[in-house]
């Protein structure tokens, strides 16, 4: 039988891989663009809050934490915008694939940057180690803390989606971008609100992904778990974006219990060949529509 360690590590990973798979899922209902540097906006945003920290510390400024967040989601907020706006500015006619490769090459330059800076190095945040005793487990407060925040931060996200007017247009500029034009929605202001808040989710899914584990240059790659996870969700469907973030939580946590933890960047891949051979549409099983003009 499982044990409840195993369900919050679960949780927590879910948590931020939700949050990540989440941008990825904005981004390309809006304008088909895959968000291949997510992982790296994130690793980005742990990164700053890090160093902003211990800059901020060492003046002993209050709630220097909590203005070392906001700093590094400032930052990811206005990368995720510039980078829309040069998608718009190079990409014909919003052509999804010129935005893809200009997303590979803002991760390419963030990886570049973040080497450069940081040198490498792995760092943790100085968060003093809590445990609850549950039952016959001892589990660590922090994850189940960045488990629930991740979730429900993504339900809020989601919610904003569905009940805002912007929600509403970015969701019209996602069925038709000509006739969100013609109905006089600022389509460009909007990719460019959509790449900010992609940003912003991204960022708060890294900070909580380097909470738990550490801070460093190869945890970009929890974006690419994140893609995959959106993948398997339906990519255009935001409920499936997290319903793929459990399952690949769930996948992951049961490889490191049963067989090794050496196998765990494997599973994803494995996971999302069997979905594409038998589910290639994702969990939500919306298929898209192409037309031509």
């Amino acid at each position: 039988m499982l044990s409840i360690e195993f369900w919050v590590n679960t949780l927590s990973s879910a948590g931020y891989y939700s949050l990540l798979a989440l941008a990825i899922v904005f981004v390309y209902s809006t304008n088909r663009v895959l968000l291949f540097c997510v992982g790296e906006i994130g690793a980005l945003a742990a990164f700053v809050t890090y160093s902003a920290h211990q800059a901020l510390h060492a003046v002993e400024l209050p709630l220097a934490a909590s203005v070392s967040v906001l700093i590094a989601l400032a930052l990811v907020a206005l990368i995720g915008a510039v980078l829309f706006w040069v998608i718009e500015q190079l990409g014909t006619n919003g052509s999804h694939f010129v935005g893809t490769i200009i997303a590979i090459a803002f991760a390419l330059t963030l990886q570049g940057v973040m080497n450069t800076v940081w040198q490498g190095e792995i760092y943790r945040f100085e968060i003093a180690p809590v445990f609850l005793d549950l039952g016959e487990s001892r589990v660590a407060l922090l994850s189940l803390v960045v488990g629930v925040s991740g979730l429900a931060l993504a339900a809020a996200a989601i919610l904003l989606l569905n009940r805002s007017r912007i929600g509403y247009e970015m969701q019209a500029l996602a069925d038709n971008r000509v006739l969100s034009i013609l109905r006089g929605i600022p389509v460009r202001r909007r990719i460019i609100a959509v790449g900010a808040f992609s940003g912003i989710l991204a960022g708060i899914g890294g900070i909580l992904g380097a909470a738990v584990t550490a801070i460093s240059l190869e945890s970009s790659t929890l974006g690419v778990n994140a893609i995959i996870a959106a993948i398997i969700g339906g990519l255009t469907s935001p409920a499936g974006a997290i319903a793929g973030a459990v399952l690949l939580a769930i996948v992951e946590n049961l490889t490191t219990v049963y067989l090794d933890s050496r196998h765990v960047t494997l599973m994803p891949v494995l996971l999302l060949g069997v979905f594409l051979i038998f589910r290639p549409y994702g969990i939500s099983g919306k298929a898209e529509t192409v037309q031509r003009v």
